[in-house]
């Protein structure tokens, strides 16, 4: 398809925003005339029942204030106003669908890379908070260990079922991609086992495993005991 047919097959932005206002409109069982008072009253100038039938046609563009203001009298999203199934003319570029609709959705950059930032950062400090936690009880359970050899034979037992249960997924996991490679034809890879939060636990309680030193996370609780 050429660009000047793809351009001619597309709707104008106004066009879009028409189409999806008479729409909307009559699904909320408004008038034109009904619907030209409201947003009269809401814009509080030019907007008469005339008025409204050219937007609906579009044959004229809503301004950004006037597009809030048709969101808030027909109780629908701006998205909905400006959302299409075709490709729509913006300007002197053809826009696809897809695109119109991830740029109605998407946060900027820098507010979108803020907020997860933010994000990062609470979940990092219920992860101080956890760490903390975690090495006072296993500190307890590892002298508790010391004390009594029928807790560490059951930890053990623990830490031994763990590892199966780890194996046994790990083994399926890697049947699932085996046959997956088979159809693809592609040579399949082995996946080693890697410490599960389970078998982690267990082997720091019996001291089999050195507890690595994370001192931003347990100083807390150090500064508490002064």
């Amino acid at each position: 398809m050429s660009k000047a047919n793809a351009v001619s097959e597309s709707l104008t932005l106004a066009q879009v925003v028409g189409s999806n206002l008479a729409r909307i409109r009559a699904a909320r069982g408004l008038s034109v005339a009904e619907f030209a008072t409201r947003m009269q009253d809401v814009v509080g100038r030019g907007w008469q029942r005339q008025e409204a039938y050219r937007y609906e046609k579009g044959d004229r563009a809503m301004t950004a204030e006037e597009l809030m203001a048709a969101a808030l009298v027909l109780e629908c999203s701006v998205a909905e106003l400006v959302g299409s199934d075709t490709s729509v003319q913006v300007g002197t570029v053809t826009v696809a669908p897809y695109v119109l609709a991830d740029s109605l959705s998407r946060s900027s950059v820098e507010a979108d890379g803020w907020a997860r930032f933010e994000a990062a950062r609470e979940a990092l400090g219920d992860v101080r908070s956890a760490w903390a936690r975690y090495t006072h009880e296993i500190d307890v359970a590892r002298h508790r260990v010391a004390e009594s050899p029928a807790l560490r034979e059951r930890i053990d037992a623990y830490r031994q079922h763990a590892i199966q249960t780890a194996h046994t997924q790990v083994a399926e996991s890697d049947a699932l991609d085996a046959e997956h490679a088979r159809i693809l034809g592609r040579p399949a890879h082995a996946s080693a086992v890697t410490p599960t939060p389970a078998i982690r636990a267990a082997e720091e309680a019996l001291g089999t495993a050195v507890l690595p030193e994370h001192l931003w996370a347990i100083r807390p609780q150090r500064e508490g005991r002064q």
